[in-house]
């Protein structure tokens, strides 16, 4: 796992195939809530607030994103056609990445954080 100083960093290193994809998800991400830190944690992008709240990785045939077990079980129905495991999503490169679906888990997760 490579360490980067900064997301910039970590995107510009992978396929540049998947660059716009990924840029276009950091992007909305930072969109969402001017509360959010971004950093890199575990060698991926992270976003936090209060704790950590999605992380994201480019993988070789999908973006696995990292929102943890909680907002996988609440999003169960929405993510069915997926592949999930119990901490993890992923999107599949061949297809569009559904954007508005991460920042909808991405939302779910901050207001958690907020309850606690």
């Amino acid at each position: 796992m490579e360490n980067f100083a900064h997301v910039d960093a970590y995107i510009q290193s992978q396929n540049p195939t998947h660059q716009q994809s990924l840029i276009a998800l950091r992007k909305a991400i930072l969109a969402t809530s001017p509360l959010l830190e971004e950093c890199v944690k575990y060698g991926m992008p992270t976003y936090v607030f209060n704790k950590n709240v999605l992380h994201f990785a480019a993988c070789k045939n999908h973006l696995g994103i990292y929102p943890g077990p909680k907002a996988i079980l609440h999003f169960a129905e929405t993510l069915k056609n997926y592949s999930c495991t119990k901490g993890a999503i992923q999107f599949p490169w061949k297809q569009e990445i559904d954007i508005p679906l991460i920042i909808s888990i991405l939302n779910y997760n901050i207001q958690e954080n907020i309850k606690k």
